[in-house]
């Protein structure tokens, strides 16, 4: 379904037990160009995405153009999904208009916040 919302602003699908293979499918429509224009909310807070989630996600944050704010809140997120996602910020994903970024109750660790540092210089939203 989500290929056909093409006007899709917002998506809230916070505390419904997404796991990776859920978490796969979602990124893997994203990364095909769903909602890619015009989706700036994605909210998936209080999920069970883990690294293989929030990895299948950072693939598809250069394709969500129009992402203003991302909340991967309390989803057991550690150091490999961190640095996922910090490596596709750092790569200039999201960078014209993400500018809310919520990765609180992770286990990012001091390695998922030194990639976020690296990151940071690039994430101009």
């Amino acid at each position: 379904a989500l290929p056909r919302m093409r006007g899709l602003q917002r998506l809230v699908l916070s505390d419904n037990a997404i796991g990776k293979s859920g978490a796969a499918a979602l990124a893997g429509a994203f990364e095909s160009g769903a909602c890619s224009e015009k989706l700036g909310y994605l909210e998936l807070d209080r999920n069970q995405l883990g690294d293989p989630g929030a990895t299948a996600f950072a693939k598809a944050l250069p394709r969500m153009r129009g992402l203003q704010r991302l909340v991967l809140s309390d989803n057991a997120i550690g150091k490999s999904g961190a640095a996922a996602l910090a490596g596709a910020f750092e790569s200039g994903a999201c960078s014209e208009k993400l500018g809310y970024l919520e990765l609180d109750r992770n286990q990012l660790g001091d390695p998922g916040a030194t990639a976020f540092a690296k990151a940071l210089p690039r994430m101009r939203g």
